[in-house]
């Protein structure tokens, strides 16, 4: 996935992420072009940070392309942003890792802590791709590799804000 978006993005297009796997990932896979064009709270563990960043980083740059990368639990400490983005019309690409798990804390819970998980299990998330069309925004839904590339050029395809759900393992490791 992430790899393949490398590719598909230009050298000045800037990526922001949220905090925990979508992070790691992100920084193992995603191929930065160009300084500053991949903005990060680094390991400083602020969940909720790729949104505002994303929103910062579009109203500094708003002839730059910014995508947000991010996972289910980390974007829902500011998702309020969206509101932020349909105000001032900031055409920002998200692409949210969704395993219905706070996904990091749930691999150290089960690491260090033998596997007994406490807080970890986000099962009653909202309908993302609804919340996005709430906001008069597109979205779309893929839980199969064979959709990223169609899925991250039609993302890709036009000024607005979209969100692209991927569904993944809610197993899947950094490690």
């Amino acid at each position: 996935m992430l790899s393949v978006l490398t590719g598909l993005l230009g050298e000045n297009d800037i990526v922001t992420t949220e905090v925990g796997q979508n992070q790691i990932w992100a920084a193992n896979y995603f191929g930065v072009k160009k300084p500053r064009t991949f903005i990060s709270s680094g390991g400083l563990g602020t969940m909720g940070y790729g949104l505002p960043a994303s929103v910062g980083a579009k109203i500094g740059c708003p002839d730059r392309r910014v995508v947000c990368i991010g996972g289910d639990g980390s974007f829902q400490m500011n998702m309020q942003e969206l509101g932020t983005i349909k105000q001032n019309k900031l055409g920002i690409k998200i692409v949210l890792f969704n395993n219905s798990r706070l996904g990091m804390v749930r691999e150290l819970q089960k690491t260090k802590y033998c596997g007994r998980y406490f807080q970890v299990f986000l099962e009653d998330n909202p309908d993302f791709i609804k919340l996005f069309d709430a906001y008069g925004f597109k979205g779309r839904r893929i839980d199969d590799n064979s959709q990223v590339e169609d899925a991250l050029k039609e993302m890709l395809s036009d000024e607005e804000p979209f969100l692209l759900e991927c569904r993944i393992d809610p197993e899947e490791s950094t490690l």
